[in-house]
């Protein structure tokens, strides 16, 4: 399709397909190109606003988080909807706050995805997330029941594990201020 009729409108699409089958294939250096191709050709299609997040994405998975920052930032202002339907993308938009330290932000960021939406594959992550922020920051008492919390609402998860191993952290560093049975009274 994209050599017989690159002006077909399916054009922007199938690049899209293709730029998402990189990703999937842990390639997210040649889904920024094929990504770029979209942006640069098919300015204003259906497909321009998922480029443009999906490049923010690949800079999220090859870990330059400043550069995804810059990414999701425009697109934010552009299309600031698009988090609120994107689990995923306010996750990584996050998570890139919380790689450069930028914890304020970081932590609002969370804090919305959780609530904007609790029942997402991501919140127990973020959940967590905000404890680690909160550990950053020396605020020892408030991390562990944000683990805790974690622990009890979220059972069984990636989340809960993670908050599990900071709690157990915490007390071999002697930082431990409550009582064991308080913090792990839902597990």
């Amino acid at each position: 399709l994209l050599r017989l009729a690159p002006e077909s409108p399916q054009a922007p699409q199938a690049l899209l397909q293709i730029a998402e089958r990189y990703m999937v294939l842990e390639d997210p250096k040649s889904a920024i190109v094929e990504y770029s191709k979209i942006l640069k050709k098919y300015r204003g299609s259906p497909a321009e606003k998922d480029a443009h997040f999906g490049i923010a994405n690949a800079l999220f998975k090859r870990k330059l988080f400043p550069d995804a920052l810059r990414q999701f930032g425009v697109g934010k202002k552009r299309w600031p909807e698009f988090f609120r339907v994107r689990s995923n993308l306010l996750y990584n938009y996050a998570e890139s706050l919380f790689q450069v330290r930028n914890f304020s932000r970081a932590g609002a960021a969370f804090l919305r995805m959780v609530n904007v939406n609790p029942t997402s594959d991501f919140s127990h992550r973020a959940l967590a997330r905000l404890g680690d922020i909160q550990l950053e920051l020396g605020r020892t008492e408030e991390a562990i029941r944000v683990y805790s919390r974690v622990i009890s609402t979220y059972p069984k998860t990636e989340g809960a594990w993670v908050s599990l191993i900071r709690i157990a952290d915490i007390g071999v560093e002697g930082k431990f201020k409550l009582k064991p049975g308080w913090v792990f009274q839902n597990v």
